[in-house]
């Protein structure tokens, strides 16, 4: 794998919710990990959604303040049960809460792909999935930023060990077919 590919910049750690994490648990996980955002896995690791701060804090502008709620609806003549919420509102678990439907990278996708991908949808991070939708990774923006600060000869000598490597490794090879040296 090249230093130019999805996979050789990726976090294989990654922090996550399952569908039924409770909402508290989901927000707690943002902050102890120092994250903006995790995916959302379904109990086979199949990526069914990603959970942003921005998410949360949709959740937390559309709940009403108890203290306040009388007046809001009072002064704009509205009443609870006719009231309009953001669907998020109510959201008890990372599944209610969650974004829909994940946009997903693969390992051998380019680092260009994977930057564009972010900037089209405006994502922070990206899960990294496998041919199964798996997750096996995630890649920040932080991480391909890296790239761009690893010097030039670096990335020539990664280059050429991971080819030699290659060709010192059979195990690509099918069983009838001869190992050149």
């Amino acid at each position: 794998m090249k230093h130019n590919k999805a996979g050789s910049v990726m976090a294989m750690e990654v922090v996550r919710a399952l569908h039924s994490t409770p909402f508290q648990e989901v927000a707690g996980l943002l902050v102890e990990h120092h994250i903006s955002g995790l995916p959302v896995v379904d109990e086979d690791e199949k990526v069914i959604g990603v959970i942003s701060e921005t998410d949360l804090m949709v959740r937390r502008e559309h709940t009403p303040d108890p203290a306040r709620s009388k007046r809001r609806f009072r002064l704009t003549g509205l009443t609870r049960g006719t009231r309009r919420q953001a669907p998020k509102t109510h959201a008890r678990t990372a599944g209610q809460l969650m974004s829909v439907p994940p946009v997903t990278v693969r390992a051998d996708n380019t680092i260009a792909e994977v930057a564009r991908t972010m900037t089209q949808s405006g994502a922070e991070r990206l899960p990294v999935v496998d041919v199964g939708n798996r997750l096996v990774g995630i890649v920040t923006r932080r991480d391909l930023i890296r790239v761009f600060l690893q010097p030039d000869d670096e990335i020539r000598r990664r280059e050429v060990i991971e080819k030699l490597t290659y060709r010192l490794d059979d195990s690509h090879l099918r069983p009838d077919e001869p190992r050149r040296v």
